[in-house]
């Protein structure tokens, strides 16, 4: 079959690694790439891989990839889809209507024909997520693992935080950065953009603008792997206290721990 080609980028943790370790494996995706995470029996990470493609990737030729991957190739059960979208909004539960909703979501965001909105519970706070997603990719993925549990990515971001780790979150994801305001540890705001230094300041900055927040007040924790993460981190620390912790193993390992 045919893989992905050209990708936009590719980036390994632990290549080569004994995949004889490998216990199951759990995927993070979005419209335009995908992170695949094996993992032992002990919950530990044996190997990862994130690949950027076209948005526009059909699904025979993403269907190709995965089956021609080796790091997916030795029968290992898929446990879970974690998805994620660049097109996403935060309904408080008590407000949420089903199609008032989707409504209101197609009206601020574009949506393809081969895209779906999608709603995921959050936990912290009692709201629900909905994020555009690629509907066809995702059928791929359900197909081939017919036991994948899909789950929303924006629900377990609090799993990376102990309490008063602080109240902006960043995390790299490839060449995406997915940040996050919290307040009394509920999550308030949701964004999704490139992993670039000046995205990650413009979110932070329009937070210190919508709560009155001095510089000194930031408090951010950074998260995630790949080659942008070293960037972004160094500039924040230059502006703002941060907690690195959660960085390529240990944020891999604490992806274990999501629906658990």
């Amino acid at each position: 079959m045919t893989a992905i080609h050209p990708l936009r980028y590719t980036w390994s943790y632990r290549e080569p690694a004994d995949l004889s370790r490998l216990a199951y494996h759990k995927l993070i995706f979005w419209n335009d790439g995908i992170c695949l995470l094996g993992y032992s029996e002990e919950h530990t990470i044996v190997a990862a891989k994130s690949l950027g493609f076209d948005p526009d990737i059909s699904a025979e030729t993403f269907t190709g990839f995965l089956m021609d991957e080796p790091l997916l190739g030795g029968g290992e059960p898929v446990t879970q889809l974690l998805v994620f979208s660049d097109r996403q909004m935060l309904i408080p539960e008590g407000v949420f209507d089903v199609d008032a909703s989707e409504g209101w979501f197609r009206s601020l965001h574009f949506v393809d024909t081969n895209e779906a909105v999608e709603v995921f519970a959050l936990h912290k706070p009692k709201a629900v997520a909905l994020e555009a997603v690629r509907r066809d990719l995702i059928s791929v993925i359900k197909g081939i693992y017919a036991d994948v549990a899909v789950l929303g990515f924006s629900n377990h971001l609090l799993n990376f935080f102990d309490e008063g780790a602080g109240n902006v979150g960043v995390t790299i994801l490839g060449d995406k950065a997915v940040l996050q305001a919290y307040r009394f540890q509920q999550l308030h705001a949701l964004k999704v953009t490139d992993a670039s230094e000046g995205e990650v300041l413009q979110f932070i900055a329009a937070l210190q603008d919508t709560y009155g927040m001095k510089q000194e007040d930031v408090r951010i924790t950074v998260s995630g792997y790949g080659d942008r993460l070293v960037p972004v981190m160094i500039t924040l620390r230059d502006f703002f206290a941060t907690r690195e912790h959660l960085l390529q193993e240990s944020f891999f390992n604490a992806v274990a721990l999501c629906g658990s």
